[in-house]
């Protein structure tokens, strides 16, 4: 039942699933309930440590040799970060000059003393390749730049900076795997109809609910935090419903508040 102090919020009485890992789907779940929805937190992925190590570890001891740090998620900011303080060099982590995708990535850097030198207008590899080449930063060619990131990341970021003349050493940080542990209640809330939207964060957790349940969505509608989980959804066969316009969870929230105005919601 939603107390009657949020029952005229935006989301009253409708019910969202969160796939996010677990450990960072609080804060999505926490705005969502401000707006008076049930959240339901079911991780499709696992973030794992790469099975070999030590080419993030060489990377964090030879981090005062980069021109450039890039960092495209907080996984990989926390896994590097946490490199460089085993290897006594995080004072060096401090001192990179550090790109960031988006805020939420921003915020781990400043977690750990750094400070971010870009964060582009559009939170996506195309969006920090295109700040990285404009002029007020200087340009890529021949600098040395570290990329610390998903295994399986898209190649967009290291092509277009090694074809801008750029030398990139790309490090695996963190792998994602899918996550098992909560497919019974997933199945159990699409078995129940129980779901108003189905949200994705991130392309990893769109395929392990695809590896997971298949496309089936119950009548949920997809919400995605933007085009390239949009188009990763698309793909395999899910319908996009909702994209946020600011590519946060913030974003994704009013995206979803958004939505239901427009269905008669509130």
């Amino acid at each position: 039942m939603i107390p009657a102090s949020v029952s005229a919020s935006a989301l009253a009485g409708r019910h969202v699933l969160v796939t996010r890992p677990a450990g960072q789907a609080t804060g999505l779940c926490d705005a969502l309930a401000a707006e008076g929805a049930t959240a339901t937190a079911i991780p499709t992925i696992r973030i794992e440590d790469p099975p070999d190590g030590s080419s993030l570890s060489k990377a964090a001891r030879e981090l005062s040799r980069y021109d450039w740090v890039l960092l495209t998620s907080a996984n990989g900011v926390w896994r590097l970060a946490r490199a460089a303080e085993r290897e006594s060099t995080l004072d060096d982590f401090r001192r990179a000059r550090i790109g960031v995708i988006g805020p939420a990535t921003a915020e781990e850097v400043a977690r750990w003393g750094g400070t971010p030198s870009v964060i582009p207008e559009t939170y996506q590899a195309e969006g920090l390749v295109d700040a990285l080449l404009a002029g007020e930063t200087g340009g890529v060619a021949g600098a040395r730049v570290l990329l610390a990131g998903a295994r399986e990341a898209r190649s967009v970021l290291p092509e277009a900076l090694a074809a801008a003349g750029a030398r990139v050493d790309v490090v695996v940080a963190y792998s994602t795997v899918v996550e098992r542990g909560g497919e019974r209640a997933l199945v159990d809330l699409l078995d129940r109809k129980a779901l108003d939207w189905v949200t994705f964060t991130a392309s990893s957790a769109v395929k392990a609910y695809v590896d997971l349940v298949g496309t089936r969505t119950a009548g949920a509608r997809v919400a995605v935090i933007g085009p390239i989980t949009a188009a990763t959804a698309e793909e395999l066969g899910l319908s996009v419903a909702v994209q946020a316009v600011r590519h946060t969870t913030a974003g994704l929230v009013e995206a979803l508040i958004e939505d239901a105005c427009r269905a008669g919601g509130s």
